[in-house]
């Protein structure tokens, strides 16, 4: 699958890239750190100086990489382990600047980066390799003291757990006398947090369901713990079906930093061949060839993790010789996916270039793409107190489609407080205007409840969104808005219009198109009725097309996808038919 004749390029030039930045002065504290740029800074983290210091021991060491024994990179590839030891606090443990300090999952991620090339330095050194044996030397101070760290200092997220019993698994397996088991059975006992679905409780499918993966894979091998597979499993199955035909993924369901991005999981490759070696499934060998073809395009602006170590590290534990492994080119997928997913409250639908994600559980219901139109996400806010921002706290399969549906009963009801008739000491924290609010001391002069109804239904070669609202109070502001990924053009009836960043436009009646050169998205049905932005402005990175609307809502909003033609100046369906409304 991951052929070394790709692979080992880009591993090559993520380590020597970086030798401008590493210290080189003896007399530096920080002399054999990598420097940060963010911080001008030397760091021992696994984003910048762990992540170096493990692809430089392995382009070091790989038979097959042009920088074997190379007397350069071996300088420095220990001047970086005896940093790392050094910055290494008495604990063990290693900080993560930016957030941080003594810090044991941080250290977790960086032992599980070094233990694959510690093992492969201790093979090769009683090969009677030299450098081989400096290597491992050095790195079993460090590993051991980092792992020794680790053990009963807990964490932070429901990921560092799996981190770190992953880092002290593999620990174990290189030194059989340090005693966590105990320690990591204790947090394995909180079981996986996985829904029936394949979604991990953080549902970061850019991030954190790869190091969620990994980390169970090393689990599952080190300790004798297959079950754990099948966790890994369902996520990959989950993940398969999210996965657009270029290999991209909508986030706009994380709870994580990776919320409303455009993003290809890549480090998901290393996951998705292992497990597709292991199961002998070709889908998930051609999705981790995909993702590893994505990785290799972006090349220079690669995340800590999505740097090619990991696959090039996975390739060391399999059993086929690393020169067999062969490649066939992937470009896409060939996708037709339509798929209910209960537990986590999200429905799929991947028809070709097009795809689409409604979720419940989100302010961000609907994300869809079509080609290279990426809207990022569709919101809608109304300006009825706290309870308007649309956020479903249902969602149910229907014969095309889903119905969300966003309840006043799930909410506070709204109104207004009322007096106490006794006096409010301002200067008492405890006795305050906000304090005794929230105490529920006061009586409420009470609204009625407002619930807001949102059926997706899939028509044609697009989506008809129908918006419904239930309240007794009429005359409340509404706003739909349509978040789309910046590069795109706008073409409505007499206007041709190329946005900048971060734009709002209001959408008064009739319709447009939003396009790229290739594709186009339309969408129909906007009202003149306010001029109001309840939402502020678009994050960059996105323009932001608002439908003003009012209650009583009951709309039907239009989106239709196709080719882009440049002839016609119009949107034209997979059949080649112009959409009524995608002529302007």
């Amino acid at each position: 699958m991951f052929n070394t004749i790709n692979l080992l390029p880009s591993l090559i030039h993520s380590v020597t890239v970086q030798y401008p930045n590493q210290v080189c002065d003896p007399n530096h504290p920080g002399n054999g750190g990598v420097i940060n740029p963010s911080y001008s800074y030397p760091v021992a983290d696994h984003t910048s100086g762990g992540i170096w210091l493990a692809q430089a021991a392995l382009a070091l060491m790989m038979k097959q990489s042009p920088l074997l024994d190379d007397p350069e990179l071996a300088d420095r590839t220990l001047a970086a382990i005896a940093f790392t030891r050094r910055w290494q606090r008495s604990t063990g443990l290693i900080d993560l600047p930016k957030v941080d300090y003594d810090s044991p999952p941080d250290t977790a991620f960086l032992v599980q980066l070094l233990c694959p090339v510690l093992s492969l330095a201790r093979r090769l050194a009683d090969q009677k390799n030299a450098i081989a044996r400096q290597v491992a030397q050095g790195l079993d101070e460090v590993v051991l003291s980092a792992a020794q760290g680790i053990i009963g200092r807990g964490f932070r997220t429901p990921n560092h757990r799996w981190v770190v019993c992953s880092a002290l698994s593999q620990a174990m397996t290189l030194f059989p006398s340090l005693d966590a088991r105990p320690y990591v059975d204790s947090i394995l006992a909180e079981t996986i947090d996985i829904n029936a679905d394949g979604e991990y409780s953080e549902r970061s499918t850019g991030i954190y369901s790869a190091v969620c993966n990994r980390s169970l894979r090393f689990i599952a091998d080190h300790f004798g713990r297959p079950d754990l597979l099948e966790s890994v499993r369902s996520n990959l199955n989950f993940m398969a079906s999210m996965m657009d035909a270029d290999g991209t993924i909508p986030t706009s369901i994380s709870r994580r930093q990776d919320k409303g991005t455009t993003t290809a999981p890549i480090s998901m490759a290393d996951s998705f061949f292992d497990m597709g070696m292991r199961d002998d499934n070709p889908h998930w060998i051609e999705i981790a060839n995909l993702l590893i073809t994505r990785m290799l395009q972006k090349n220079q602006n690669l995340s800590s993790d999505e740097r090619p170590y990991w696959p090039m590290a996975t390739l060391l534990d399999q059993s086929k010789p690393i020169d067999a492994l062969e490649a066939p080119p992937v470009h896409s997928l060939e996708r037709d996916v339509k798929a209910f997913f209960p537990a986590s409250a999200c429905w799929r639908r991947v028809k070709g270039d097009f795809s689409v994600l409604a979720a419940a559980g989100t302010t961000q219901p609907l994300s869809l793409r079509c080609g290279d139109v990426v809207l990022q996400s569709m919101e809608i806010r109304g300006t009825y107190l706290h309870v308007s921002h649309f956020q479903a706290d249902t969602i149910e399969p229907t014969e095309q489609g889903v119905r969300l549906s966003h309840l006043g009963a799930c909410r506070e009801t709204p109104g207004w407080d009322l007096p106490l008739g006794r006096p409010v000491l301002f200067d008492n924290p405890h006795q305050g205007y906000y304090q005794l609010a929230q105490t529920g001391v006061r009586q409420r002069h009470l609204l009625p409840p407002l619930d807001i109804y949102c059926d997706i239904v899939e028509v044609g070669d697009g989506l008809d969104v129908r918006i419904e609202t239930n309240c007794e109070l009429d005359r409340i502001l509404f706003a739909v808005a349509f978040n789309f990924a910046t590069g795109g053009s706008i073409r409505a009836p007499n206007i041709a219009y190329c946005p900048q960043d971060a734009t709002t436009l209001f959408l008064h009646g009739g319709g447009l198109i939003y396009h790229t050169a290739t594709h186009g998205v339309s969408i129909s049905a906007g009202d003149d009725c306010h001029q109001y932005n309840p939402f502020g402005d678009p994050t960059a990175g996105s323009i932001r097309i608002l439908i003003p609307l009012v209650t009583p809502i009951s709309r039907t909003l239009e989106i239709r996808h196709g080719k882009w033609s440049h002839a016609r100046r119009s949107i034209v369906s997979a059949h080649d038919t112009e959409w009524a409304c995608g002529k302007f």
